[in-house]
């Protein structure tokens, strides 16, 4: 599963258009039928799947990224491990 941005969406039918990966800038062409229905617009954060089953890797199972939040309050001890886009 990748974290990216939805940095395109073509202007004659929303199912088809472009995501960028957060930790890679790497751009994936998507096709989702579903795209309308899932509430996902230019500019969101999105969760996706890479399918390398086409010439072009494509991205597919786009999802709306909704972060989670943990309250620490007090000594951390060890590595604290953020997902690209995520704050700290």
């Amino acid at each position: 599963m990748a974290l990216g941005t939805v940095t395109k969406i073509d202007p004659t039918n929303s199912q088809f258009g472009d995501v960028t990966e957060v930790e890679t800038d790497d751009v994936y062409p998507y096709n989702d039928p579903l795209f309308k229905e899932k509430g996902i617009a230019l500019g969101d954060t999105i969760t996706f799947d890479i399918s390398y089953d086409e010439k072009v890797p494509t991205a597919t199972n786009l999802q709306k990224y909704v972060p989670s939040e943990r309250l620490i309050n007090g000594q951390v001890d060890g590595p604290i491990t953020s997902v690209p886009g995520e704050t700290i």
